[in-house]
């Protein structure tokens, strides 16, 4: 009877200590696939971000070259003295309103960065659009007194600082 009695409590502290084991081992595999789950989606979301930031900034850079493109072919026209041409003014006016209008584009970019926590690429792109305003507000529809040369300068500044966030924002990407 003895030994029977001590067979059942064998068994039992068995079944209990293999339950125990199988009960830790599977909380811990849990909460680490659930980390590394939580940590995947972070992840995926952040580089879900970044590709709308790029193609945002690449939008607003579209809008932006037209604009410049236009100015430029209408500062030659101006300077050559061609008769003005209304359609080629009106054109210009409108992207001129388009690139006006594009900035909230840049905003909604630079909000994306400040959110995940992007100082750096964030601080490029407001630099990036504080370039653009102030070719935007120097090269204007009207005896602005630009040159040509100047202008063509202007593009050389405006695709730098795009460089510059494209290469901060191929940055985070190599991080992740």
């Amino acid at each position: 009877m003895a030994s029977s009695w001590l067979d059942i409590v064998d068994t039992a502290v068995k079944i209990g200590l293999g339950a125990t084991i199988s009960g830790i081992a599977t909380y811990s595999v849990t909460k680490l696939k659930r980390n590394s789950d939580k940590h995947l989606s972070a992840t995926q979301r952040k580089r879900e971000s970044i590709d709308s930031v790029a193609e945002q900034v690449e939008e607003f850079s579209h809008i932006c070259l037209n604009y410049w493109a236009r100015i430029l072919d209408w500062t030659r026209k101006k300077n050559a003295g061609n008769k003005k041409s209304e359609t080629l003014e009106s054109e210009l006016k409108a992207v001129r309103v388009e690139l006006f209008n594009s900035y909230k584009i840049l905003a909604s970019a630079e909000s994306k960065l400040l959110l995940i926590g992007e100082n750096k690429a964030q601080e490029l792109l407001r630099s990036y659009g504080e370039e653009l305003t102030k070719f935007y507000a120097t090269v204007y529809i009207g005896d602005h007194g630009v040159t040509i040369d100047d202008i063509q300068l202007w593009r050389v500044t405006i695709l730098g600082k795009r460089a510059e966030l494209f290469k901060e924002l191929s940055s985070i990407y190599a991080k992740m």
